[in-house]
């Protein structure tokens, strides 16, 4: 991958986008999304104009502490709509019920433990698509703005996207936020819709539906990276 003046990009994925973005991994690698004619040059003289920015976010992650490993074990504490939830493996015999969460307690059968994280991905994203698509069609009548389609990833480095024709997405890990910081993201993506950059503009009209929505980003940017599993 190409590196400018010391900043090294670690992936260029070009798409459908209509503006360049610079997304810095938790790993403090640098990602560039952009149309897909853009030329590298363009590229390039975006990221040496932002050189200070990428560099005080990568120092900025570097200090922040990491989330701890998952073990999967009794008492493990597990994030849903901001609430936490201790996990409590059960024994089902050869005929195991789903995940399900009662209360503040995440029943996982005791069959499940050899891929457990991957059922848990999928019980997460199950929850996502009822929580987030109900959420969002709430909002769509606050701002007047209806996607073409709402579709839950598994994306690692995105919490949402608006594609062009008003295609959003978002990541399952998002169902794990308190409440508020989901409906902050889905404003942001379905602002998206009409507003495609990052303007002033776009801002102003995010602010129009949600005033306080600073506090609910500056939450996700502090917190974001430990709701994994």
């Amino acid at each position: 991958m190409p590196a400018t003046d010391t900043i090294q990009i670690d992936r260029i994925i070009r798409s459908d986008r209509r503006t360049i973005a610079l997304v810095i991994d938790r790993d403090g690698s640098l990602t560039v999304r952009a149309p897909v004619s853009t030329p590298d040059s363009i590229i390039n003289d975006l990221v040496l104009k932002k050189r200070d920015w990428i560099t005080r976010k990568r120092a900025e992650l570097k200090s922040r502490p990491a989330p701890l490993a998952r073990q999967f074990i009794n008492g493990e504490e597990f994030q849903f709509l901001g609430r936490t939830c201790r996990l409590q493996i059960v024994e089902t015999g050869n005929n195991p019920a789903p995940a399900i969460r009662l209360g503040d307690r995440l029943y996982v059968p005791d069959i499940f433990l050899p891929d457990i994280r991957v059922r848990l991905k999928r019980w997460y994203a199950a929850e996502a698509e009822t929580v987030l698509k109900a959420r969002c069609k709430q909002y769509e009548v606050l701002t007047g703005l209806k996607p073409s389609s709402v579709q839950i990833t598994g994306a690692e480095r995105r919490w949402g996207s608006c594609s062009p024709g008003g295609r959003i997405h978002f990541s399952w890990r998002l169902v794990m936020a308190p409440p508020e910081v989901i409906d902050y993201v889905i404003v942001h993506e379905l602002i998206h819709i009409g507003q495609p950059d990052h303007s002033r503009e776009f801002w102003r009209k995010v602010r129009d539906v949600m005033p306080e929505y600073k506090k609910r980003r500056d939450w996700l940017k502090e917190r974001g990276r430990f709701l994994t599993l």
